[in-house]
């Protein structure tokens, strides 16, 4: 990936994605126990990063709340994204949060997520 730069040419990319943990196991009974809050993505490059993504797959009892996350990081910027857990929901769940970014090496992540039942 290519990007040109004040009309001086192209230059490599490098905007470079970290994200931890790369699975979240949340419990039953989520007022009983404290979850996790969710993955922390942090820009490790020299480049600004752009989450341009967010989506939930697998089960509907996961959804993202992404009111306050920043989308755009800077180099050594970091931002937390909220999982919300349905908790009206009484069987185990599996799906896997991806998050889409400009990282020219790893464009896509997965974030395995799991919900146990109540």
């Amino acid at each position: 990936v290519f990007t040109t730069v004040c009309g001086h040419g192209s230059l490599p990319l490098d905007s470079h994605i970290e994200v931890a943990p790369l699975a979240l196991v949340f419990k039953a009974n989520p007022s009983d126990v404290e979850n996790p809050p969710g993955p922390t993505v942090s820009s490790v490059g020299r480049d600004t990063l752009y989450l341009e993504e967010l989506v939930v797959t697998g089960s509907t009892r996961f959804t993202v709340d992404i009111d306050g996350v920043d989308r755009i990081l800077a180099p050594g910027q970091s931002t937390t994204i909220p999982i919300l857990v349905d908790p009206d929901v009484v069987d185990d769940s599996l799906g896997a949060l991806h998050v889409l970014s400009n990282d020219p090496e790893t464009p896509e992540v997965f974030i395995l997520l799991y919900a146990a039942p109540n």
